[in-house]
């Protein structure tokens, strides 16, 4: 029951030519490996991230706080990428026509603040203080 619920409040999934969606982790993949994402919150600088070509690893800085890296894994079942440094944290990677976006996710069903994904570069991030794990 549980995973049926988590299915309903789960946005479409992309397809080819579609605008709307949840991405899968090819998509995703080609969108960011070696790229730099920073995600904004209320239009407030929340966190950038680097994703690293040809690995599953991300060097993130929680603007502000601390720098780190977490593995990451795309979960098919409930189409969430998932961090792991500490506790995991799960997220929809979505996309509404140009405005694309993270949603996070607690097995599916629960729901946190919208991070609205500002800018993708190709400037590798480089963190104030060193990377922790």
């Amino acid at each position: 029951m549980r995973c049926l619920l988590a299915n309903l409040l789960l946005p479409t999934t992309l397809h080819a030519g579609e605008d709307f969606g949840l991405f899968d982790d090819k998509e995703w993949r080609g969108l960011v490996s070696g790229k730099t994402v920073e995600y904004s919150i209320n239009g407030e600088l929340f966190v950038r991230e680097y994703y690293w070509p040809g690995q599953d690893v991300v060097t993130m800085e929680v603007v502000g706080k601390e720098c780190f890296e977490a593995r990451w894994e795309f979960r098919r079942e409930t189409s969430t990428f998932c961090f792991h440094n500490g506790p995991t944290a799960c997220f929809w990677h979505l996309r509404d026509g140009e405005h694309l976006y993270v949603q996070h996710a607690d097995s599916g069903v629960s729901f946190g603040a919208v991070q609205d994904i500002t800018a993708i570069t190709d400037v590798r991030l480089a963190c104030s203080s060193a990377p922790t794990s």
